[in-house]
């Protein structure tokens, strides 16, 4: 073998021999980016499981919050209505007493019937308030006024009254109904609890001085005079 042919070889081996380094390298090179191209894609995968466990995390909490709010709105709510159902039935009850004993020739019984008729209205605007304002049902309140006319009229006859009882009755009736259709209207309406309690006081006022007012006429009493 001479030398050209020696060279040839060498060169040959040489060649075939960076072909095969390539080779391996370019393998390893691509299986070592196959490689980090799962790891990344796992962390990917896990970074967005994580996240997605994060914004469960958050929506749970949010949700915990949220319920707490709406609770203590509740007993907020509650808390109102309760304490003004127990200064609106002091006032109401005052109101109601001096109204009444401000008239003059008023008979004994009368006089006991109409502050009987007045607590027992006051009873159920109480209930009103603590009940109807969250779940309104105008037949039930309307049947709540139905048994206490007949408890109350079961109690007095017309002749301790002195007032015919069939006159007694319609002008309870007329205010009871006046004050029924005026409590739909303002339980109908879109207006604040704290609105509407402000006005239902003075629907439930207006009933009962009516009817206080048309009674005692019927029994021919006026209002007393300051001097008296």
């Amino acid at each position: 073998m001479n030398t050209e042919q020696i060279l040839i070889t060498l060169a040959t081996s040489l060649i075939g021999g960076l072909f095969t380094f390539g080779g391996i390298w370019l393998r390893l090179y691509y299986s070592d980016k196959n490689r980090n191209a799962q790891v990344d894609l796992k962390l990917e995968s896990n970074n967005s499981a994580i996240l997605s466990k994060l914004q469960e995390t958050d929506k749970k909490h949010d949700e915990h919050f949220k319920k707490i709010d709406n609770n203590f709105a509740i007993i907020e709510e509650k808390s109102k209505h309760e304490t003004f159902a127990k200064s609106f039935n002091a006032r109401l009850t005052a109101e109601s007493y001096n109204y009444v004993l401000g008239f003059d020739n008023l008979n004994e019984k009368l006089t006991e019937f109409l502050l009987k008729g007045a607590t027992d209205a006051i009873s159920i605007f109480t209930t009103i308030i603590n009940t109807e304002f969250k779940h309104y049902q105008k037949e039930i309140i309307s049947t709540q006024f139905k048994v206490a006319r007949i408890s109350i009229a079961s109690k007095f006859s017309s002749r301790s009254l002195i007032v015919e009882k069939n006159l007694l009755e319609t002008e309870i009736l007329k205010h009871r109904n006046l004050f029924l259709k005026k409590f739909d209207a303002l339980m109908e309406s879109k207006k604040e609890n704290g609105e509407r309690m402000e006005i239902f006081e003075n629907l439930a006022n207006d009933m009962i001085t009516g009817i206080i007012t048309d009674v005692v006429a019927l029994n021919g009493a006026v209002k007393k005079t300051k001097d008296e």
